[in-house]
């Protein structure tokens, strides 16, 4: 008899039997789009948190540099450069600027201190007034108004050597540097006045120097051969009499009167100068202008003490000459 076979039941199935092949399945066209969006999303998140991180770390880099060369001057830009801008009538030069301020070229910029420049010019005292300003990238620009002279007076300090300073119009008492010595030979002396000491080491300003620049300038302009003849000026008897006494080669004593027009003293000094020429048997030793039209002429020869009215008035169609 035939043996019968065993019919296997589900459970009695090995696992070797299930079919092992993997059918994968079909991605529809949406689920291809929503995965390329997401991959797409993906993407931009990483760029953009890379960027930022990026950013970060440049800025905080930034931050760090620049205060580092704060704090490091020799890191910011250098002094390559002093610009001088003087009046039209300045004598003070570049050599002078730079000998002066005693700043070394390459010198960060930044750490030139401008009121230190500024009080160091000022200290020479021909410097009436400075400005300083930084120009970047590595230049330091300084403008310069100078004090102009107006006469020159003679001092003896206190070891004994005298020696010639200038006076400007503010009665300012300074030693001049650059001027031509033909410029200075020009000047009056001053006179009449005892100088007195300021407690940095230099002397008081005159008082009264604004009319005798006004004096001087208008002999200038309207009788330069009068000016070039005058050797001093006196200011002794300006505060009690308001009178400046004038010192010329050809006449010892002028008083002018700064309570009167200067260009009609001057008018009337040239026209008696002009007539005392004329008279050789006396010599004028003294005008005095301050009493207007009538004008006192004091001559060597005691015969002649006045002169007419009528002389001592100009005409009105003569022109002013020069002595």
């Amino acid at each position: 008899m035939a043996k019968l076979k065993k019919k296997e039941t589900p459970e009695e199935r090995s696992w070797r039997e299930v079919d092992q092949t993997v059918n994968p399945r079909t991605m529809s066209a949406s689920g291809r789009r929503r995965f390329a969006f997401a991959a797409l999303r993906l993407a931009l998140f990483g760029t953009m948190t890379a960027g930022i991180l990026w950013g970060v770390t440049e800025i905080l880099h930034t931050l760090t540099s620049d205060a580092s060369a704060m704090r490091d001057p020799a890191q910011a830009a250098p002094l390559r450069e002093i610009v001088l801008i003087n009046d039209a009538d300045g004598v003070l030069g570049q050599e002078w600027l730079e000998h002066t301020l005693k700043v070394r070229k390459g010198t960060p910029l930044l750490e030139v201190d401008l009121c230190q420049l500024r009080d160091r010019l000022l200290r020479v005292r021909q410097v009436r007034a400075v400005e300083l300003r930084r120009d970047f990238p590595g230049t330091l620009t300084v403008t310069l108004r100078e004090r102009q002279p107006v006469l020159r007076v003679n001092v003896q300090p206190g070891n004994g050597e005298s020696r010639t300073m200038l006076v400007a119009r503010d009665g300012v008492v300074y030693d001049g540097f650059g001027y031509e010595p033909s410029r200075l030979a020009r000047l009056p002396y001053l006179d009449g006045v005892r100088l007195a000491h300021n407690r940095f080491g230099g002397y008081q300003a005159v008082d009264g120097m604004e009319d005798v620049a006004n004096l001087l300038q208008a002999a200038e302009n309207s009788a330069p051969g009068l000016y070039a003849d005058w050797k001093s000026i006196s200011l002794a008897r300006l505060g009690l009499y308001d009178e400046i006494v004038v010192k010329a080669r050809a006449i010892p004593q002028v008083v002018v009167s700064r309570k009167l027009d200067f260009t009609q003293q001057l008018a009337r000094l040239d026209y008696i100068a002009d007539y005392a020429r004329t008279q050789s048997e006396a010599t004028v030793q003294r005008i005095d202008l301050s009493l207007g039209g009538d004008v006192p002429v004091s001559f060597d020869n005691p015969a002649s003490r006045l002169l007419p009215t009528s002389s001592v008035k100009p005409s009105k169609t003569r022109t002013s000459r020069d002595l």
